[in-house]
This record gives structure tokens, C-alpha cells and sequence, in this order.
């Protein structure tokens, strides 16, 4: 009799989530900035770190090889045990190591610190890093960018592009975001990454707008759009 009602419970919430994916997209489509890139007008695309599975790389990576910009630029975050006890290397050295197998030259990568080498902890400080590797005049390149691309989460995109268009904003350095794997917004509840991403996105926004305020019109995002490059998961 139990295993009646749970398999009419499951049942059950399967035809309900069968007719509701409109409803259901909606709060994923809110986070997302969805459209890809039109043209190739980007000196650099910004990997954004935080995830360890490769998909932010792996879309990066493609942007590239379809020459959407120039190099990729990654902010090093703060170390974990595993870099402190030398199993494995800074997450930014892994980014980089993984964009060169899947095509993109190393000297296009560049990683860059905050001063005296200082680790990035969140992505306010990405973004308070990058752009004083950029006014420094970006050495390693020669030029700094006037427009750049981050590559990061769908769900992270609108709260990433929000972040580095304040701490940009009077520098003349145009931002915008793109979108790794964004085929999962029409179907986040189905997968626990992106089920746990949307809700953990949301908190963090209440904790970015409680701490630095409201978006302005030109920092909110947009509705999605057509496909970012991405492989199904």
C-alpha cells in the first residue's frame, strides 16, 4: 500500500512539472543573461571562477575558438587545502590548463592578482582585481580592452555583469556576459547543480543588494535569448 501511494505521489508530481515549465522556467530565466555574443568585438572574455567541473572553461574555450575575442583573462581565487598540501595547483592554473587543451594558445591566458598577489575571495574582488590589471594597461598584452566578456554560470551571469559594470562603471570599459550551458534554464528542476545554483543564486543576490543596492536599469537582465555555446549534460 505505501509503495501505491508514493508511486502515486511521484505520479502525480511528474504531470504537474509535466504542465508547468513556463511557470517553472521563470525564475531561472530572471538569472540568466542568455543571449550569445553577436559579433566579435571583445578584446578579452573573463572566465569567472568558483566551479570546479570545467563548463565555464569549456564555454569560454569555444568563444574563443569562433573568435569572439582576442585572450582570456582569470582572476586566481583565494587557495584550498589541496593547492596548501601541493596536490593540485591554483583553480585559475587549472582553468588555464584545461583552455589550452581544448585549443586556446597559453599565451592568450592570462592570470591575474590583486596587489602583493592578493587572491580573489568573491566576485566583487574578481572584478576590483580586473579592472586594475586592466588600467595597469594589461602588460601582458600590451593594451587594455574596451569591451571584455564573462563567461560564467547562466544562473551567475546577470549577478556577475551587475558586479563588474559597478566596480567598471567611469573606467570606459564596457562588460557583458555569456552564458555556460544555458539550455538548462528550461529545465533547472531537474538537475540538482542547477536546482541548488538557482536557489543559492538568489540568496546571494538578497546579500549584494542588502550590501551595495539596486541594480540599475542598465545592469538588470535581460530575457533569454537565443543559445550559448554549451554541450548537453
Amino acid at each position: 500500500m505505501a509503495s501505491a501511494i508514493v508511486a502515486a505521489l511521484v505520479l502525480t508530481m511528474v504531470a504537474l512539472l509535466g504542465g508547468l515549465p513556463p511557470i517553472l522556467r521563470l525564475p531561472a530565466q530572471l538569472l540568466c543573461v542568455c543571449e550569445a555574443p553577436a559579433d566579435a568585438s571583445y578584446e578579452a572574455i573573463v572566465i569567472m571562477m568558483g566551479e570546479v567541473e570545467g563548463r565555464r572553461v569549456e564555454a569560454a574555450a569555444e568563444y574563443f575558438r569562433r573568435g569572439i575575442a582576442k585572450r582570456i583573462n582569470i582572476v586566481q581565487p583565494e587557495s584550498s587545502l589541496y593547492e596548501e598540501y601541493g596536490v593540485l595547483r591554483g583553480q585559475a592554473f587549472l582553468a588555464r590548463d584545461l583552455a589550452a587543451r581544448l585549443g586556446v594558445p597559453e599565451d592568450r591566458i592570462h592570470i591575474i592578482y590583486g596587489k602583493d598577489m592578493a587572491r580573489a575571495t568573491s566576485s566583487f574582488e574578481e572584478a576590483r582585481y580586473h579592472l586594475g590589471y586592466l588600467q595597469a594597461g594589461a602588460p601582458e598584452s600590451g593594451t587594455a580592452p574596451r569591451k571584455i566578456l564573462l563567461v560564467t554560470d547562466w544562473f551567475h551571469t546577470s549577478r556577475a555583469r551587475w558586479i563588474f559594470r559597478r566596480v567598471f562603471a567611469g573606467s570606459g570599459i564596457d562588460v557583458d556576459a555569456a552564458a555556460a550551458r544555458p539550455e538548462w534554464v528550461a529545465k533547472w528542476w531537474t538537475d540538482e547543480y542547477a536546482f541548488i545554483g538557482v536557489f543559492n543564486e538568489y540568496l546571494k543576490w538578497t546579500y549584494y543588494l542588502v550590501k551595495y543596492g539596486l541594480p540599475k536599469p542598465d545592469e538588470r537582465p535581460s530575457p533569454a535569448g537565443p543559445p550559448a555555446p554549451g554541450s548537453a549534460r
